[in-house]
């Protein structure tokens, strides 16, 4: 008999089905986060800065700031780093420093 990839027989009896159907139900519900971490790879991911500066200036450049801009570094790089799952969670800027004491 086949084996499933963690080293258990697959499901045979009728009752044991559920339990696979909810794990294929699972799997799927995650599909479109990877497929979105992959788009985001296939457009450069976070590398992607480095193609864009590359491209505007192929003779090199002096200041970063000549060729692209703080805020479109941040929309590169945060916009990868929250469909992958790894931005920090944002915060509350209004909230930090004030003091009710």
């Amino acid at each position: 008999m086949a084996r499933v990839s963690d080293g258990s027989e697959p499901p045979t009896r009728r009752e044991d089905w559920k339990d696979a159907i909810e794990a294929l139900a699972a799997h799927d519900a995650g599909r479109p986060v990877t497929a979105a971490i992959v788009e985001e790879n296939r457009r450069g991911g976070p590398e992607r800065v480095i193609d864009v500066v590359e491209e505007r200036a192929p003779e090199g450049f002096a200041s970063l700031e000549q060729v692209i801009s703080r805020s479109e570094l941040e929309t590169i790089t945060r916009g990868y780093a929250t469909v992958a799952g790894f931005a920090p969670p944002a915060v509350e800027i209004s909230s930090c420093g004030s003091s009710s004491r």
